[in-house]
């Protein structure tokens, strides 16, 4: 067993720090989290905040400090992307060129366009000696297994992967309320879906249906006429740690994201923790979930009629009631906290050092 595990990141996140602590518990290793910077202004102005903990944790590190976390020959390190960041970078050729252990524990690339085209053959000129001494591949969300893939790494090296979260939600009761409340929570752009969940809001013709929506961004005016409309009601930011009440209150959360930038959504689950159905474009990375038709849709994100008929049919259906408040709620328990998220990844490092078989995530695989 490694002696500690090092942990790399672009930025600090609120939604890592549950999921590493509980990995050190698991594990019971002395785990690291270390990240090129802290949050940044806009993701402050969203609401994120990450809670105090006793995790070792370096932000900014210089490269003496970075040199002294590679020392140790029996540390694994798990890098969260592996390019843009000088703080990754130095330290993943330290590791290289040591040949230590290391995982990549990441969302694909956007490969859409232009662009992704470039994205993709840079991944496959350039990622040779990375590719050729990686451990293990830890690909995030639905469009994750098929990026490593198509970029060249060893298909026996790569393991679907997710975002895990500590648990502080629960279900909203709104007994013999007969309205039917549907929100977004994110950033108001249009990669997010924002335009398009307010096109089926201020289109809806069912009395029944409510519209929330909270965040910032680029079409909040266009937010706050929805309001004045009187078809939406808009929340504005909302705390990190008044999302639980938020979303409590809803019985569909919509990300219709319209590109494959959204590697995983964790506002999916946070809903499900909630009890709440999710209705998801097949962009957004969390679209794995989406298996059984108690837990959501799968929406078209360039149609808001889509997003109407997704509602519409889990109404018929009978499956936005509190029975199946739970159940989402149990299945999100069992498979999308920081606890469980750590059992998988702990499997995943036994494969390493005991050879040991990874239990199998059904609901990861594609």
């Amino acid at each position: 067993m490694y002696s500690r595990i090092v942990f790399w990141e672009p930025m600090l996140s609120p939604h890592k720090v549950g999921f590493i602590s509980s990995v050190s518990d698991i594990l019971g290793v002395e785990c690291v989290y270390v990240a090129h910077e802290g949050l940044d202004s806009e993701r402050l102005r969203q609401g994120w905040r990450v809670a105090s903990n006793d995790l070792p944790c370096y932000v900014a590190p210089d490269k003496e400090e970075i040199k002294e976390l590679i020392k140790s020959r029996e540390a694994l390190h798990v890098f969260s992307g592996i390019r843009n960041f000088s703080t990754i970078t130095f330290a993943l050729n330290l590791v290289l060129k040591e040949k230590l252990d290391f995982f990549i524990m990441s969302e694909p690339r956007v490969f859409e366009g232009g662009l992704g085209f470039i994205r993709l053959l840079q991944s496959r000129l350039c990622e040779y000696s990375i590719r050729n001494s990686v451990t293990r591949v830890l690909a995030i969300g639905v469009n994750g297994v098929d990026w490593f893939k198509l970029v060249g790494y060893d298909l026996n090296r790569i393991l679907p992967f997710a975002y895990f979260i500590p648990d502080v939600y629960s279900i909203g009761r709104r007994e013999g309320s007969v309205a039917i409340n549907i929100g977004f929570l994110g950033r108001l752009v249009e990669s997010k879906g924002c335009s398009l969940f307010l096109e089926a809001a201020t289109q809806n013709n069912n009395p029944k249906y409510n519209f929330f929506i909270a965040g910032s961004g680029s079409l909040e005016s266009e937010c706050e006429r929805a309001c004045k409309d009187g078809k939406v009601f808009f929340q504005g930011v909302i705390d990190m740690k008044n999302v639980p009440s938020y979303l409590s209150s809803l019985d569909v959360l919509v990300l219709p994201s319209n590109t494959k930038n959204d590697g995983w959504g964790v506002v999916v689950n946070e809903a499900l923790l909630s009890g709440v159905a999710v209705v998801l474009s097949g962009e957004v990375g969390a679209s794995l979930v989406v298996k059984r038709n108690w837990i959501g849709k799968i929406c078209n994100s360039r149609d808001s009629k889509s997003i109407i008929k997704a509602v519409d049919d889990m109404v018929d259906e009978g499956v936005l009631n509190e029975k199946y408040k739970q159940k989402r709620r149990n299945f999100a328990l069992e498979n999308l906290t920081s606890l469980a998220g750590a059992k998988y990844f702990s499997d995943i490092v036994r494969s390493v050092t005991d050879k040991a078989k990874v239990r199998s995530f059904d609901w990861l695989v594609r």
